[in-house]
């Protein structure tokens, strides 16, 4: 029950921005420029608090790159799979919809669900 609590706010944020960019309150042309300051100053700014806060011993673990890395890897393989074989998408659409497959998004959806779930603050 302490998960769905913690995931809860992330998706009613997300239904919110949908229903507003589909009923027209925002523009779709509004989204292109915030996306990009999300990705490009946003999203760095997080992970560098992130890492900079982060008790000592506690920052960049081999374990973790390498679990991350294996858990992305076992992603991507079968969406590569799937778009390519399934779908008969051309290679480079494959590789494309397999990096959208095993791309983690903890930066946006991990990350404050546990920062919610380790009770570090809210998201």
């Amino acid at each position: 029950m302490e998960a769905l609590n913690a995931i809860q706010p992330v998706f009613l944020i997300i239904a919110i921005g949908y229903a507003a960019v589909r009923s027209g309150y925002i523009a779709d042309e509004t989204l292109k420029p915030v996306g990009v300051v999300v990705l490009r100053i946003a999203l760095p700014a997080l992970i560098f608090l992130a890492v900079a806060s982060a008790p000592q011993r506690q920052g960049l673990q081999a374990s973790v790159v390498i679990a991350i890395g294996l858990g992305s890897l076992a992603a991507f393989a079968p969406g590569l799979f799937v778009a390519r074989v399934l779908l008969r998408l051309p290679m480079s659409a494959a590789a494309m919809a397999g990096l959208g497959v095993s791309a983690a998004n903890s930066g946006f959806l991990g990350y404050p669900i546990l920062q919610t779930l380790s009770g570090t603050g809210e998201p």
